[in-house]
């Protein structure tokens, strides 16, 4: 055998076995996603890999061998079997959708770039000759941003890895795609599409122009026309700037917008209290409470989708200019209600000691607190088996510990804190009460349960009406970490308000007008 001929056996050899870790890289990942986001789909059996893994060692101990027909042929049976291999997993990607494997990735902070490299090359080991399927470019596009991102100085921001090691990447990743180089003039005319799409984006400077201009759509539907061309080192380069510069512009501008959004939402939630609600702006109101539910969780996880904010800005605008010329058209509102949200809650008038109303909690939630660990993290502190049942964010356990252990702390601000979590599990125990009755009064809203139901959404409206205050002083302090927290525990208490307030009044309204007896509830 000539010494060409054994270079070219030695070559295929090297081109399989690096096919097969692909597979199986892809194989495990796969199946890590449909066990999390799809447990209804069965695992399959990892003994078709073992197979292929056999036969790949045994070739690997016979490339020299005398025989070379048999050499030749058992190549080619095990690159049949690879091919079986990879058309098996890409029907198991088809049912894995893009934000899956986003939410994945989302979740495993620490992700290997050698992984990930892998699964790349297992989607250009089985692409298409002619078009890419949008939801599977969607995919490599996500994981080669994650392989080209690293964290600014800062930590805020990203940046593209060091230019030398990315396009050596990138050059490596265009081999295995195994394509005809393309002219140079027309990878000259997408990069300067992608360039005139970058400035574009550098110009924005709101929210607003970034959804007016529709530029992430524009980018998007861009990397779908370009087929194989995605992949050229140059245009994927360009590609993967874009992709930063977008998520690093999305980041600066929500920030710019975080707290506007924040209190035109909860001026929804306010107003629907004090209008009429008919059928059609009922199923609207549903809706964006589901939007907002989204958006805080995203908020606590520092993961903002901007296809849901755009949904709740959107709908705020539809639904606030509406509920407002309700109100002015002369809805009365409850004034005791009113009243009772415009005053300060009793721990922070001066020389208090607490709300009465909820000592009792506020005994029960410290006297919990006092058997934790006091150097425990807030987050570890949170989850254990004692503390998890109230539900608690890091801060009021930073706030129990500061109330009881710091002399000089503000003392009114952690209280209020706590007495805040305390009224929150509240709301939440009598919903589940008004939730679980069956009798007559479940019909008449005149039982025990939604009187101290609605004491309690009076109570937790003044309290509401006190969190604008201590988020924009944090503002001002230039504490925006401390202002983040604050606003968590504001939404939180506002969603578990919303929600006993829709079981204690809603259902009794007539005509969008309450026609409970308000001299009975206090």
């Amino acid at each position: 055998m000539s010494v060409q001929e054994l270079k070219a056996l030695h070559n295929r050899y090297v081109d399989l076995s690096d096919r097969f870790r692909a597979v199986w890289a892809f194989h495990q990942f796969i199946q890590s996603v449909e066990k999390i986001f799809m447990p209804e789909i069965l695992p399959r059996s990892n003994a078709v890999f073992q197979d292929a893994y056999a036969r790949i060692k045994s070739l690997s101990q016979n490339l020299n061998a005398s025989d070379q027909d048999w050499v030749q042929a058992e190549m080619d049976g095990i690159a049949t079997h690879l091919d079986l291999l990879i058309s098996q997993q890409l029907e198991e990607d088809s049912k894995v959708p893009p934000h899956f494997l986003r939410q994945f990735f989302q979740r495993v902070k620490n992700y290997d770039e050698k992984i990930l490299t892998q699964l790349v090359k297992f989607y250009l080991y089985s692409a298409p000759e002619v078009t890419w399927d949008p939801d599977r470019l969607d995919k490599v596009d996500y994981l080669l941003s994650r392989l080209g991102e690293d964290t600014s100085e800062n930590g805020d921001f990203l940046k593209l890895k060091n230019q030398r090691k990315l396009r050596e990447l990138l050059l490596g990743l265009w081999r295995v795609l195994d394509r005809a180089p393309p002219e140079d003039e027309l990878v000259d005319t997408h990069q300067r599409s992608l360039d005139s799409l970058r400035q574009s984006i550098e110009r924005v400077a709101s929210l607003d122009e970034l959804s007016d201009q529709k530029l992430v759509a524009r980018h998007r539907e861009l990397k779908h026309s370009l087929g194989d061309l995605f992949f050229h080192p140059r245009v994927l380069e360009s590609i993967l700037e874009i992709n930063l510069l977008l998520h690093n512009s999305v980041r600066r501008l929500y920030q710019q917008e975080e707290r506007r959004i924040i209190i035109d939402y909860q001026r929804i939630f306010e107003l629907e209290r004090e209008v009429p609600v008919d059928l059609e702006l009922n199923q609207e109101l549903t809706h964006f409470r589901s939007a907002v539910e989204r958006f805080e969780k995203q908020l606590e996880g520092q993961e903002v989708n901007l296809a849901d904010l755009a949904v709740i800005r959107d709908r705020v605008r539809s639904l606030l200019p509406r509920l407002s010329e309700a109100n002015r058209d002369g809805i009365d509102s409850d004034e005791e209600h009113d009243t009772a949200t415009q005053s300060l809650p009793s721990s922070l008038q001066s020389g208090s000691e607490g709300t009465p109303e909820l000592a009792a909690g506020f005994e029960r939630l410290t006297a919990a607190l006092e058997e934790t660990s006091a150097t425990a993290s807030p987050k570890a502190v949170a989850v254990t088996r004692e503390i998890y049942p109230f539900r608690l964010e890091p801060r009021e356990i930073i706030a129990y510990r500061r109330l009881f252990k710091d002399p000089k702390c503000d003392r009114v601000l952690e209280r209020y804190l706590l007495e805040a979590a305390v009224l929150r599990i509240r709301l939440n125990e009598e919903a589940e009460e008004i939730k679980g009755i069956l009798d007559d009064t479940a019909v008449t809203g005149e039982g025990p349960v939604f009187l101290r139901a609605r004491r309690t959404i009076r109570l937790s409206g003044s309290f509401l009406g006190h969190f604008a205050h201590l988020i924009n002083d944090a503002v001002l302090a230039g504490d925006i970490t401390e202002a983040h927290q604050l606003q968590i525990c504001q939404m939180r208490l506002t969603r578990d308000y919303s929600g006993l307030w829709l079981l204690s009044y809603k259902r009794f309204l007539s005509g969008g007008r309450r026609t409970l007896g308000r001299s009975s509830e206090g």
